[in-house]
């Protein structure tokens, strides 16, 4: 039971922020009540890799094995940055504070949840949990019709999701008869279930419905569209903790439940799905002028990423592209609830023109983060793909390398043109207006983006020690 505290010190937070802080001389500290949560839940996942192995409680429905708790860490961590950057959104909008803390709580709650699950039906519930939450704060703006556009069409996406989603599981039990993750893989050991068409189609559709939400499959645009539409700060939670959640959730069935069958025809279609992504979301960003929007192909191409690694089964490698990746989204979610003019936050990239000029140390800042996020050598995220790179060359799949690192090649136009923009033109009006929530972003990123290649190998050796 021990191994449930993080969770339940999340929901004795949504309890308080629930029931307490709704009365007006509370609400100015609901943000800070909220990060003090989560800080408390990060420190008792640290207390608790230190002193357990791997545990199942609640009769093996939930688990907490090192793979679980770095996961659960870092997500906690990126839900913490999440909040800090929606403070000053929330001050200026003068929107309702209290729910919106609460239901990104709630959901976080949910994340935690699903990850450290280890039976189908539980992971069911945690991702419902987070899924419905989100679908909530995509109306924050009560009276925008864009966010109430976005979050009718999200709610029934969501609702078709679990449906299809259930139907998978049905299909695993049918097969198996069982629930429970540990039993079900020792089930597809055995020849006779792995080869099943009736277990490889329920192993499909749980995996396809993951890659759906996380906006894996065609259309693409659908997922970028809630980007553009949700509230800044919904949308930066959305890319930073929805994204490590879900990845986390492909790789709990993918290593723990479902290796047995990672082969072959699916083994083939994560390659194919992940190459595509990549391709996708870097051609967007070529195109794109909106900050939401890129921000959103950026994160396409990044999940895009670990799911090819997915298919190499090491969850090593997986793990530090995880970490790394998060780091790097809160730098550029800090940048997108920088872009303000007269306390309105803008959307339009060319609001980043001459800030070279108007602010150095920022600009060289945002410089950085922008370049990691592509993968240029030797910053940031290409220590990040590097390890998806090693996973995949350890598997002997140089193709899928090849075609990786071809279809990242348009981000990288894309982000010369935005740093080019930076320093080529002067501005006479300065948009970018940096609060000191998001200068903590900034900071991390660029920080993260320069000393990555000195610490990679570092956490490489970590993961595995502690693994």
């Amino acid at each position: 039971m021990i191994g449930f505290i993080p969770e339940t010190i999340v929901f004795l937070g949504c309890l308080l922020i629930g029931f307490i802080l709704p009365i007006n001389k509370f609400v100015r500290y609901k943000t800070k009540i909220a990060v003090g949560v989560l800080i408390l839940s990060l420190m008792s996942q640290f207390v608790i890799n230190k002193t357990l192995e791997t545990t199942r409680y609640f009769n093996n429905a939930m688990t907490n094995d090192k793979f679980v708790i770095i996961l659960e860490s870092v997500l906690t961590f990126g839900g913490i940055f999440a909040l800090i950057l929606s403070d000053e959104w929330l001050r200026l909008k003068a929107h309702k504070g209290f729910e919106f803390v609460w239901f990104v709580l709630l959901s976080i709650f949910g994340m935690l949840i699903g990850i450290s699950s280890n039976s189908f039906m539980v992971m069911f519930l945690g991702i419902e949990l987070a899924e419905i939450s989100i679908s909530y704060l995509l109306t924050h703006k009560q009276f925008s019709e864009k966010s109430i556009y976005s979050e009718i069409k999200y709610g029934n996406i969501s609702k078709i999701c679990s449906a299809v989603f259930l139907f998978g599981i049905s299909l695993v039990y049918l097969k198996t008869g069982y629930l429970n993750f540990d039993y079900v893989e020792e089930t597809l050991l055995l020849d006779e279930y792995s080869k099943s068409n009736v277990m490889m189609f329920g192993v499909f559709a749980c995996l396809l419905i993951l890659l759906i939400r996380l906006g894996l499959i065609p259309p693409y645009s659908l997922k970028i569209n809630f980007y553009e539409r949700a509230p800044g700060a919904v949308s930066s939670f959305w890319g930073i903790c929805e994204s490590v959640f879900l990845i986390s959730c492909l790789g709990r069935l993918g290593f723990d439940v479902f290796h047995p069958l990672l082969k072959d025809y699916i083994n083939i279609a994560l390659k194919i799905i992940g190459v595509f992504a990549v391709l996708f979301g870097s051609l967007g960003m070529l195109r794109e002028k909106n900050i939401k929007r890129f921000s959103g192909y950026c994160v396409l191409m990044m999940n895009g990423l670990a799911v090819s690694c997915l298919s190499s089964l090491n969850n090593n490698h997986f793990l530090c592209f995880v970490i790394l990746n998060c780091f790097i989204m809160i730098g550029l979610f800090s940048i997108q609830l920088s872009l303000k003019e007269d306390n309105n936050y803008v959307d339009d990239i060319n609001c980043l023109e001459g800030l070279g000029h108007i602010s150095p140390l920022y600009g060289a800042m945002l410089g950085v983060i922008l370049l990691s996020i592509v993968g240029l050598p030797p910053i940031g995220s290409f220590c990040a793909k590097i390890f998806i790179y090693e996973a995949l060359r350890k598997s002997g799949d140089f193709i899928t390398i090849f075609c990786l690192i071809l279809a990242s090649l348009p981000a990288v136009y894309s982000v010369l043109r935005i740093i080019c923009l930076m320093y080529a033109y002067k501005n006479k009006f300065e948009i970018f207006k940096v609060s000191n929530s998001c200068k903590w972003g900034i900071f991390l990123g660029f920080l993260i983006s320069i000393i990555a290649p000195f610490f990679v190998e570092y956490l490489n050796n970590l993961i595995e020690t502690i693994k």
